[in-house]
């Protein structure tokens, strides 16, 4: 009994062992300056619609098509070769913020920069995202949150900071979240904006945790609009669970609007009664 039971046991691990993935070995390999790297402290990475990956470093940007590198730095046009912050647009255009040169961008070999009406030339960018309509959404050390449409001669900025309602002008993060919305992570906690308008959306900041309103967010990662892993600076947290609503900014007072924060609206805001029915 006890040998043919260590045979089915035997049999069902060797059956383990064989699906895919179950013991699969991931394969390392470095590249560093030997291999055409301008420089081995590498700040950002993104990939572009063929596949190719590009990579911020403090030596320039670099872009890898899988044989070698070609680097772009100052001899090209970059501002300054501390490159913190890299995105990829559809038409092929990649965008990048700079540790002291401002945004610029590289589109079929050809740099190019973004001039900043009334910001300093000194702007530390630390990460781009890149929304619908030409929106280029930049997170800055120091300066808040902006928002540009670079054209070839002129950029259309708006900053967003401590006086337009933020939490700190230190951003460190923005990427979207849950239905519509963008997150933007400061060192004082988090903001929700709309993504196609901008402005800032106060209830659905209100309904996230206190922990998340208040504290110091380094960045966060998108699973689905119910799951959201967010970098702290006390730790990782994971934000899961189920829909409820959240009162919105013109609504009457005790309406609610539809849920607008996915699964972290713990509780219903004051002065907020229960969601209206669907007609």
């Amino acid at each position: 009994m006890v040998r043919r039971l260590l045979k089915t046991l035997g049999l069902w691990f060797g059956l383990l062992g064989a699906l895919p993935g179950m013991t699969q070995t991931l394969a390392l390999r470095e590249y560093t300056i030997a291999n055409g790297l301008p420089q081995s402290v590498i700040y950002a990475i993104c990939q572009d619609g063929t596949g190719r990956l590009w990579a911020g470093t403090q030596g320039g940007l670099c872009v890898f098509d899988g044989q070698q590198f070609r680097v772009y730095d100052g001899r090209q046009g970059l501002a300054d070769n501390h490159v913190r912050a890299v995105a990829a647009a559809p038409d092929g255009t990649i965008w990048l913020g700079h540790e002291y040169g401002g945004v610029a961008w590289v589109r079929q070999g050809k740099v190019g920069r973004c001039h900043l009406p009334g910001m300093a030339p000194t702007l530390h960018a630390r990460r781009i995202w890149l929304g619908p309509g030409g929106v280029v959404w930049v997170a800055t050390e120091g300066q808040g949150l902006l928002r540009l449409r670079c054209g070839p001669r002129d950029t259309t900025l708006t900053r967003l900071g401590r006086t337009q309602g933020l939490p700190s002008d230190n951003v460190r993060f923005v990427a979207p979240g849950p239905a519509g919305q963008l997150w933007v992570a400061t060192d004082a906690g988090l903001s929700v904006l709309d993504a196609a308008t901008g402005h800032l959306l106060d209830a659905p900041r209100r309904a996230l945790p206190p922990v998340l309103q208040v504290g110091s967010v380094n960045s966060f990662f998108r699973v689905s609009d119910t799951l959201f892993w967010v970098a702290t600076t006390n730790g990782l947290l994971r934000l899961s669970g189920g829909h409820r609503g959240a009162c919105a900014a013109s609504a009457p007072k005790r309406a609610c609007a539809p849920p607008t924060c996915g699964e972290f609206c713990k509780t219903v805001p004051a002065g907020c009664g229960p969601p209206p029915p669907r007609a």
